[in-house]
């Protein structure tokens, strides 16, 4: 698996959404990734901010591509499996 430069991750992206694409340092990227319950920070390494359901379905895809794999939010601890 190649690890993409963040730059590349979030042209390669922008490309596929009409919504702007923001990064950590860039204007706006603390509003973006903002959710509802304000308790939890989220700090995601690219935040499409999505015009319509077609800039949705693109993150999604782009987002779930094999190369893309570390750009994946984690939520909560990892489990560990059990061998018996």
């Amino acid at each position: 698996m190649q690890n993409l430069p963040t730059h590349t991750a979030k042209t390669e992206l922008q490309l596929l959404v009409r919504g702007l694409v923001y990064a950590p340092g860039d204007a706006s990227y603390e509003s973006e990734a903002a959710a509802f319950n304000l308790a939890t920070r989220h700090t995601p390494d690219l935040v499409p901010a999505a015009v319509n359901a077609d800039d949705v379905v693109a993150a999604v895809k782009w987002a779930s591509a094999p190369q893309h794999v570390h750009f994946r939010p984690v939520h909560g601890p990892r489990r560990r499996e059990r061998h018996h």
